[in-house]
């Protein structure tokens, strides 16, 4: 069991050392850019000469719901793993969202049905906000004079398929 918790705080002691090596950008590294900001415009609205509209992902809940849901389920599969090791009956934390809640009718105590509820509901969260940001599209303005690039399927050859690069200018 030690052997296990110091190759565990070992490990993460080597995470820290290596995020702490990595420098920061200052903002002065960043060329200066000045654009506009676009016209305020709403969906319906007519589109404003020198713009045109696209369709994304909302970046935002998909950023945001990766990391809610991420760091309790990296966390729950660390436990998970470690208890299996060492014969414990964590393996219903490898899967994602509905594991806790699952271990929560295996866990002997209120405490550890607790911390399972909150694990499985901020792991649900996150899960909901990641696929709200993938499934939900928004309409935004872009400025016809700056050019997109997008990885798009496309066909190779005869009856072949693959993947292409589609910029716009």
């Amino acid at each position: 069991m030690r052997k296990i918790a110091r190759r565990l705080v070992a490990s993460f002691a080597v995470v820290a050392l290596i995020c702490a090596s990595v420098p920061a950008r200052s903002q002065e590294d960043e060329p200066e850019t000045k654009t506009a900001p676009p016209p305020p415009w709403k969906a319906g609205d007519p589109i404003p000469n020198g713009y045109r509209v696209e369709t994304r992902a909302r970046e935002w809940a998909i950023l945001v719901g990766a990391v809610i849901f991420g760091i309790p389920y990296l966390l729950s599969a660390g436990v998970a793993a470690i208890g299996t090791r060492i014969k414990l009956p964590f393996g219903a934390l490898f899967v994602p969202a509905i594991g806790p809640f699952i271990q929560m009718g295996i866990a002997a105590s209120a405490t550890g049905d607790l911390v399972f509820a909150i694990d499985g509901s901020v792991q649900t969260l996150g899960l909901v906000l990641l696929v709200y940001g993938i499934t939900s599209r928004e309409s935004v303005l872009v400025r016809n004079d700056v050019a997109t690039t997008r990885i798009v399927p496309m066909a190779m050859g005869k009856g072949g398929y693959g993947v292409g690069l589609h910029v716009q200018f």
